[in-house]
């Protein structure tokens, strides 16, 4: 299986309703992913942090998957 490597986000997640100011960062750092699930889980915590609603989220995870149980070889 491939390595690919691809940004991994370390977020300070605002509240529910809080105006992100010009204090908040996204800070980057790198990190190998060796499968698509891998590479699925940091894209929904990312997602999650800025505030997607869970049905979003599912509907990630839902095409996702998908797309790789028909075609297998698409991350290859």
């Amino acid at each position: 299986m491939r390595e690919t490597v691809a940004p991994k986000f370390a977020l300070f997640v605002k509240l529910q309703g809080e105006v992100m100011n010009q204090t908040s960062r996204v800070v980057l750092f790198r990190e190998v992913f060796c499968s698509w699930q891998d590479v699925l889980e940091a894209f929904v915590l990312f997602k999650k942090a800025e505030g997607y609603s869970s049905r979003t989220i599912k509907d990630y995870r839902y095409h996702v998957a998908l797309l790789f149980r028909e075609c297998p070889q698409a991350w290859s």
